[in-house]
């Protein structure tokens, strides 16, 4: 089974046709699975939160160093917390060991990035720690939050599918 055209093709050059098949891809169609959270993050999402997932590997489609990116991302959720009332939760959805693929962990990305929010603006942010969670896990938050901006394709399909108004940031 294949996602996309593009795979589909690739496989046709090679002479595999007749057994490939295009479906939709699964995590549309993923279960959510509740998962206990931290008493700041589930306060979070029952006052409505906005769910943010901005990926550091963007630099490698957006022709800026990680610098550029990780200035720009910051001051985004600076822009963000100045204009919304409601709570923010950050939710990486990629967690990879610097040693496995460097620049692609987003738990470590959106870390620095509260670390380095000037102190009002880190008021109502908070990390959600998916490093242990499912994937089914991770799709549960997102599925209670009141909207959704996502660099991740499968953190934006688990916003879509749950029917969370959802903005994607593509690369």
């Amino acid at each position: 089974t294949v996602r996309e055209p593009l795979t589909q093709q690739y496989l046709a050059e090679l002479g595999i046709e007749d057994n490939v098949r295009r479906v939709v891809d699964p995590a549309f169609l993923l279960p959510p699975c509740p998962v206990e959270l931290p008493p700041d993050l589930d306060a979070a999402l029952q006052r409505g939160a906005l769910g943010i997932n901005v990926a550091p590997l963007m630099t490698r489609y957006n022709n800026q160093s990680s610098r550029q990116w990780f200035n720009n991302a910051l001051q985004f959720l600076v822009e963000v917390r100045e204009k919304v009332t409601r709570p923010i939760i950050l939710i990486p959805h990629v967690m990879m060991s610097p040693r496995t693929f460097p620049d692609n962990d987003d738990h470590a990305f959106m870390q620095s990035l509260v670390r380095r929010l000037p102190k009002g603006a880190r008021d109502e942010v908070v990390l959600f720690d998916a490093r242990s969670a499912s994937s089914k896990q991770i799709k549960w938050v997102i599925s209670r939050l009141r909207a959704f901006v996502g660099s991740r394709l499968h953190a934006t399909i688990a916003a879509l599918s749950s029917c969370v108004p959802t903005l994607s940031i593509g690369y």
